[in-house]
């Protein structure tokens, strides 16, 4: 068996074991960089970038250059794809249509969890709804300490200066950022 065949075999495993465990990833992108959006850095193995990446909120895509001592670099965004020998890639699948933010009101109630934010980032928020496959709403409040609420039980509208809310519109799963060409050499 080839490198080339072992390092896919590894990676198909690796996406299994993330979409088991509630994460949502792309396949592997080899030899792919996504220059720019960097917001952590950090020294973690191949396998262990992806799945820090599918376990962080504000995690869209992910770059592992074994080159760097701390070869994992988290992005906040979905860089453009370039070919980069040596590089792998991915970003997160979101499995939702998510519909306008709404500002100033209160989806009261509901709540299946709720926790406090590291940025003061309501895409923070949103972006775990997207990713919660129970998730019907959301709301972020940034009054005391950024703080993101998820619901999936009927909730009441109200209004509440300085929230933003948002609902799911849909949970059928799209590549967004994702490259469609995956080195095959």
């Amino acid at each position: 068996m080839n490198k080339r065949t072992i390092f896919l075999a590894v990676s198909f495993m690796i996406v299994g074991f993330s979409l088991a465990h509630g994460a949502h990833m792309s396949p592997m992108e080899v030899n792919i960089d996504r220059p720019g959006g960097d917001y952590l850095n950090l020294e973690l193995n191949l396998g262990n970038c992806q799945l820090r990446c599918a376990s962080e909120g504000g995690c869209m895509a992910w770059n592992y250059d074994p080159r760097h001592r701390r070869s994992c670099f988290l992005k906040n965004s979905f860089p453009e794809a370039v070919r980069s020998p040596g590089l792998v890639s991915g970003v997160k699948i979101f499995c939702a249509t998510m519909g306008a933010r709404i500002n100033n009101i209160d989806f009261l109630d509901g709540d299946s969890r709720n926790f406090p934010l590291p940025t003061p980032d309501p895409t923070v928020c949103e972006n775990e709804c997207a990713l919660d496959l129970s998730c019907t709403a959301w709301n972020y409040d940034p009054r005391h300490g950024p703080h993101c609420y998820l619901k999936d039980k009927p909730f009441t509208v109200v209004s509440s200066p300085g929230l933003i809310s948002g609902q799911k519109i849909s949970s059928q799963c799209t590549f967004s950022g994702m490259n469609d060409q995956l080195e095959t050499e």
